[in-house]
């Protein structure tokens, strides 16, 4: 009775998936995706990380100073080459968005027409929180990454005769992200040993096995040449110095974020939070240990789906802890390693288990299998459409408030002198021009993260700009600051809304634009002019530092 009962859920677990392996079901959600992401991105204010790979991109005037550019990013160049290309039609960053939208459309299509899930698991995942909002509405290079792993995925099943094919976009995922590299090497990793295993390279000529391998590790080569900090690097990155039990607890939760991740909507400031909080003590990974045994489990009758689970999710949680950049976007390649080892695991064949203990770890597994992955995708799909919904309610970022403010206003003909640079750049991309950085104590456009860069600025660090162009005979500078208009100098308080620079330079607050859904991104814009006769003596005054 239980067999028979056993065959029956197979059967129905089969013909679902048939189902949804409909060209036309596949085409339907497609299009419902396209729809809603197109609405969300219209809605979607882009935040100071877009517009730097846009600025980065736009502002190279070659191949050659666009790596140039790329010195300091820490990413290999793949996302910046598409956008360079595409910059060189339009300097709107409109573009990238639609450019995005594009690639996440893609790999939804992908998915929904070749991964071997039911109707159910495919509408959910569609829906799961990276792919309708980190990895869709936000245009950074992950979503290439997704799409490119994607199309692997549905080659792998004919692997052997598309050993080239499959090369060239291992080559294109390293270069992606380094987290593209991770994913590149794991899915390079397994191929290599089916192909050993199955003994299958004695069908395959020599050069069409070299080919490959030398593709792919030039592609391997070419992204950690990208990759490696260059002399000078000043990315607040904080590099682990050895065992630290807190990071530890924080990256072993960052597990469970990623399955599980519902955003905490107690404010409006909810993105890179999660409902469910952790605590720093020894408790904490026990959750996330219980669910990798589960994974492990689900996986340990397909050891290539195993081997790719355990060795990627490892060398990610390495990487976070060595870091410490565990933001969304780089924690739902956690996220994306589950999903993909359970759809290259319909495709691996089932290993003779002998022991006693590993053979009931695979009973619960194959039993549990798909109530897991159902429970994922709908809390993750719950989070997703919280997610979505907000930052369709919400501005996301308020620098292009600022930027309309600016244009509206007839200021945008004035000098900029901008600080925090990080926070003001992306008025540069939405003015399409060049901005004083105090921190470079140069004009520029996007942020370059070398040591010539001060973030620790003084009061003065930042009006020197402001003074600097006033003697060259400017009348009006426009000043943007991310700070509060109030500074402390000495001991001394100034009130920047009203205030005086030097005997003959006056400070004006003209707005003060609060934050969106991104916390640190708000604006107050200053018009700093220079008077014949002071006529502000109530004012607090502000005496210059020495001239830069």
């Amino acid at each position: 009775m239980k067999t028979g009962n056993c065959y029956a859920m197979k059967g129905k677990r089969k013909k679902n998936i048939q189902k949804a392996d409909n060209p036309a079901i596949a085409y339907a959600i497609t299009a419902g995706y396209f729809l809603l992401i197109l609405i969300g991105i219209l809605h979607h204010e882009m935040w100071r990380d877009e517009h730097q790979a846009w600025l980065v991109a736009r502002d190279a005037h070659s191949i050659s100073g666009l790596f140039q550019n790329l010195k300091y990013e820490g990413n290999p160049a793949l996302w910046h080459l598409c956008l360079y290309v595409i910059s060189s039609f339009t300097s709107k960053p409109v573009a990238m968005q639609i450019f995005h939208v594009i690639i996440a459309v893609s790999y939804v299509f992908l998915f929904c027409r070749y991964a071997p899930f039911s109707l159910s698991v495919k509408i959910l995942f569609v829906l799961s929180y990276f792919v309708l909002y980190e990895y869709a509405l936000i245009s950074r290079g992950y979503g290439l990454g997704v799409l490119i792993a994607f199309l692997i995925c549905v080659l792998f099943p004919k692997r052997n005769s598309n050993l080239l094919f499959i090369s060239l976009l291992l080559l294109l995922l390293a270069n992606t992200t380094v987290y593209g590299l991770i994913l590149s090497s794991g899915l390079a990793g397994i191929i290599f040993i089916t192909i050993i295993k199955e003994k299958s390279y004695r069908n395959i000529s020599i050069v069409k096995l070299t080919l490959p391998a030398v593709i792919f590790m030039a592609g391997i080569i070419l992204s950690l040449w990208q990759l490696y900090p260059k002399p000078g690097n000043s990315f607040p990155v904080s590099w682990s110095e050895g065992f630290d039990k807190n990071r530890f607890y924080l990256i072993s939760w960052k597990l469970f974020s990623s399955y599980f991740p519902i955003p905490d909507l107690k404010g409006m400031h909810f993105w890179n939070t999660n409902v469910f909080t952790s605590n720093q003590n020894a408790l904490n990974p026990v959750i996330p240990i219980i669910i990798l045994s589960i994974c492990i489990c689900i996986f340990i009758r397909k050891p290539l789906a195993l081997l790719f689970y355990a060795g990627c999710t490892a060398a990610f949680g390495f990487l976070f802890y060595w870091t410490l950049l565990v933001h969304a976007r780089y924690y739902g390649h956690f996220y994306l390693v589950l999903i993909i080892s359970f759809w290259i695991a319909r495709y691996c064949k089932e290993a003779n288990i002998k022991n006693t203990l590993l053979r009931m770890m695979s009973g619960f597994g194959k039993m549990s299998e798909n109530i897991f992955l159902v429970i994922v995708l709908a809390v993750s799909a719950a989070g997703g459409i919280t997610a979505f919904s907000k930052d369709f309610r919400l501005k996301f970022s308020t620098s292009k408030e600022a930027a309309r403010y600016i244009i509206e206003n007839g200021l945008d003909n004035l000098s900029i002198v901008g600080s925090t640079d990080f926070v003001i750049s992306p008025l540069s991309s939405y003015l399409n021009r060049p901005i004083y950085y105090p921190e470079r104590k140069s004009l520029g456009s996007f942020v370059i993260w070398d040591n010539k860069r001060n973030s620790d600025l003084k009061l003065m660090d930042i009006f020197s700009g402001v003074l600097k162009f006033m003697e060259k005979g400017e009348k009006k500078v426009l000043v943007v600051l991310d700070n509060q208009s109030t500074y402390v100098q000495n001991g001394q308080t100034f009130n920047l809304e009203h205030a005086m620079l030097s005997d003959d330079v006056r400070i004006d607050l003209l707005k003060y634009i609060p934050p969106g859904i991104v916390e640190d991104e708000k604006y107050y814009i200053f018009i700093t002019e220079k008077i014949l006769q002071p006529s502000y003596r109530h004012r607090s005054k502000i005496l210059p530092g020495p001239k830069p």
